[in-house]
């Protein structure tokens, strides 16, 4: 009897475990289900293809994981409000893969993705989420060019470069080491440089051949009082102010900005005022620590975002024309928009003074996408290539048309020779 209720027993114990696998297997089947959606934003957006490629994510997010991203937020900035939802988004999407996109002709630039959402816990702050993209797409060059002036801190002292070098490590991003850029002279250029994109210059093409972004710091902390908090607790009081700011480094394309301190009242209660100014800085620049909110927290969205676009849509490339009629304009456009590389194609300016802006979403080379420009426009050839930059100018025709000259001419001059060659042996026969 004892024999009979332990194998009466042990099979229900297995039948029970069996039945426990196959619900936890068809929950996992559930997590891992592949969903397609589609997101879309405005095409004349500026950033129309991180705004589009975010709404697509939120609705897998939503669909898969039940949860609305930023449903605690009030009215926002669009741009933001799409970094900060597909950064977000990677603490629930697994995985995702673009099925399509590219502008329509409606004007909507649309994507499609299938992806893989896992429930997740929202409003822990985004580090994870960060983490999780990098993990999915890989790192970016990231270089980083800080100005920092802190009240009574050594100037071999660097807490700003020293905190935004761990918190890259914490996000497992690359930072690389443009020396030779930190100093104050190549600081002042390229900073003036990049606010001025109209004119590339060997310093912004040598740093674009370093880093995919480059993310600028400036900082100024100063003391403006020392006392007791309630009579009892010394404290420090400062005025911080300062902006984080990420670039492209060849066309000096602002990608995001977050403001930094920009506050009078500014505590830290060190003893030491060097330790209470390096304790107001790294505070400015962390924000709100736990959320991963204010600070430096935008800015690195912004270059994350926009890192994840570039690799899923393909990379925006500036091309910068001098002045064309209409019609070579059209067809400059017409012929870049027929290539089935071509995802998208804005005209971005047209000014007889400054010349002709366009931009295109291609998942072809910068150099490609200026070969099919010299084909389509008139007399154009190549003056500057880097990877999201290209600016042609009006010229003579063409090298290779001159080079087909050059060899037609040489051909008809070894061809005249082989003819006075054989008419002066048949005289001397």
């Amino acid at each position: 009897m004892q024999a009979f209720k332990f194998r009466f027993l042990s099979l229900l114990w297995v039948r029970s475990f069996l039945l426990f696998a196959v619900v936890m297997g068809a929950g996992g089947r559930v997590m891992a289900e592949r969903l397609q959606v589609t997101g879309q934003a405005p095409g004349d957006l500026p950033t129309a293809r991180n705004a589009a490629l975010a709404d697509a994510l939120r609705a897998a997010v939503e669909r898969g994981a039940g949860v609305e991203l930023l449903s605690r937020s009030a009215s926002r900035n669009m741009v933001l409000e799409a970094d900060e939802i597909l950064t977000e988004s990677f603490g629930f999407v697994r995985s995702y893969e673009v099925l399509s996109s590219g502008l329509g002709a409606d004007g909507v630039y649309r994507v499609e993705i299938a992806a893989e959402v896992e429930p997740g816990e929202i409003g822990r702050g985004d580090a994870l989420a960060l983490r999780n993209l990098v993990r999915l797409k890989g790192s970016p060059r990231l270089a980083l060019v800080v100005t920092e002036t802190l009240a009574e801190v050594s100037p071999d002292q660097h807490p700003v470069r020293d905190w935004l070098e761990m918190t890259a490590r914490e996000l497992q991003l690359n930072v690389v080491a443009v020396e030779v850029l930190r100093e104050q002279e190549a600081k002042v250029a390229m900073r003036d440089e990049l606010l001025d994109p109209t004119q590339p210059s060997p310093l912004r093409q040598r740093l674009a051949q370093e880093a995919d972004y480059v993310l600028e710091v400036a900082l100024d902390v100063r003391h403006v009082e020392q006392g007791s908090f309630g009579g009892n607790l010394p404290h420090h009081r400062f005025v911080v102010n300062g902006v984080a700011r990420i670039y492209q480094p060849d066309t000096g394309k602002l990608l995001a900005t977050a403001p930094l301190g920009g506050t009078g009242n500014a505590r830290s209660y060190q003893k030491d005022i060097a330790a209470a100014a390096t304790d107001a800085a790294t505070k400015a620049m962390a924000g709100d620590r736990t959320a991963q909110e204010g600070g430096v927290w935008p800015a690195m969205r912004g270059l994350l975002s926009q890192w994840a676009a570039d690799l899923d849509l393909g990379q925006l490339v500036r091309i910068e024309l001098p002045s064309l009629d209409s019609a070579s304009v059209d067809q400059v456009l017409a012929v870049l928009d027929q290539q089935d590389s071509v995802g998208g194609v804005w005209l971005r300016q047209v000014d007889s003074a400054a010349g002709v802006t366009i931009d295109v979403e291609s998942k072809q080379t910068a150099y490609d996408v200026a070969r099919l420009v010299e084909q389509a426009g008139p007399s154009l050839r190549t003056d500057l290539v880097s990877a999201h930059y290209v600016r042609l100018v009006a010229g003579s025709p063409k090298v290779a048309d001159r080079s087909l000259l050059i060899g037609g001419a040489a051909a008809l001059v070894l061809l005249g020779l082989v003819v006075l060659i054989w008419a002066s042996r048949r005289r001397s026969a």
